[in-house]
């Protein structure tokens, strides 16, 4: 639940989310991204492996944070 919530969080605070999403598909993997200005908050996804990459921009908007997790790490967290 706690990686949960940080997510939520990231949602609710981050400035890319006001801007433009994209959405690249294909197969069993994807790419969503949203940018608004210097922001940019991305997940890169596969579901055959059960992982993705969610990468965003810092406080800044210069620095990136970048978290690698797979579905199970999730569950896992709890």
């Amino acid at each position: 639940m706690r990686a949960l919530g940080e997510l939520l969080r990231l949602r609710a605070a981050h400035p890319a989310f006001d801007g433009e999403f994209t959405a690249e598909l294909g197969g069993t993997a994807g790419v969503l991204r949203w940018v608004h200005a210097a922001h940019r908050v991305e997940v890169a996804f596969d579901v055959a492996s059960r992982a993705f990459t969610l990468t965003a921009t810092g406080a800044d908007a210069e620095t990136d944070a970048e978290v690698r997790r797979t579905v199970d790490d999730l569950l896992a967290a709890g």
